[in-house]
């Protein structure tokens, strides 16, 4: 998904629709791999590690393992939250209702 936004041809539909649908679906798969392979991690060590009954160190190592995900999740949260609502929100080029006066009216005219 990020290489097919580095190959966009830079036209005005592809910065307002088409590019942030692209990094919206590239940092959700990218979230879900990272988070995917932490829990295959912990699984593969509890797997291994759980046979030595004197030692919890598996539980440890799981819960260590949960860090980078979270830390992923929270630095990235605002830029994902700031590509739906301007992609599929109000949005900055949408109308909020607001009635501007002809300059004629004014008296600029």
């Amino acid at each position: 998904m990020f290489f097919s936004i580095l190959t966009a041809r830079y036209a005005e539909s592809d910065f307002l629709t088409s590019s942030p649908r692209r990094l919206i679906l590239g940092l959700f798969s990218l979230f879900i791999s990272i988070a995917t392979m932490m829990a295959t991690f912990t699984s593969t060590i509890v797997i291994v590690l759980r046979e030595d009954t004197r030692s919890r160190a598996y539980i440890w190592v799981s819960i260590l393992a949960c860090i980078p995900v979270l830390i992923f999740a929270l630095l990235q949260f605002r830029l994902f939250g700031n590509l739906v609502l301007s992609t599929y929100g109000r949005g900055i080029f949408r109308s909020k209702g607001v009635v501007v006066a002809p300059l004629i009216s004014i008296g600029y005219g």
